[in-house]
């Protein structure tokens, strides 16, 4: 279970290996949830600091969806989910952002996509990528389909 793993911050360790306990925060700690502040508040005030708690919700799910998916998936891949139809950190991205988008990715997002997301997307892309980590999606179904719309796999009839 992903629970078990814990999230490299610094230093030179890896996902996995005991550290310092001040150089690591669990995976499940990363940002999930998007902030219940509104910018339809009267106080102009309050609305540009719940614009800067936006900002920082929204670069901290960025942040947390490039870890997932440069680190965390990958190393669950080599190690515990050698099943798993891919390994690289650039095909769990593309099967998530192609999931996200139901197509490829790249036909409806600008590039590079991380910097494009919406927050909605990148909520949706951290999502995924837990439900991946956590074995409660089929990642060989997600992938098959990304290929798919790719035309480099036939749909099965």
């Amino acid at each position: 279970m992903l629970k078990c793993w814990f999230v490299k911050l610094e230093g030179s360790r890896r996902i996995g290996e005991r550290c310092d306990q001040s150089l690591l925060r669990r995976v499940d700690q990363l940002p999930r949830c998007s902030s219940s502040l509104s910018m339809n508040d009267t106080d102009s005030s309050q609305g540009l600091w719940s614009l800067e708690v936006d900002r920082k919700n929204m670069r901290d799910l960025v942040n947390s969806y490039l870890h997932l998916t440069k680190e965390v998936l990958p190393s669950l891949a080599r190690s515990s989910r050698q099943d798993w139809p891919v390994r690289e950190d650039h095909c769990f991205q593309r099967i998530v952002l192609d999931t996200i988008c139901n197509g490829v990715w790249y036909e409806h997002l600008v590039r590079p996509a991380y910097k494009n997301l919406t927050h909605d997307e990148v909520q949706r892309a951290v999502d995924l990528c837990y439900e991946i980590a956590e074995g409660h999606v089929d990642l060989r179904q997600l992938n098959n389909q990304s290929l798919i719309w790719r035309g480099k796999r036939s749909a099965k009839t």
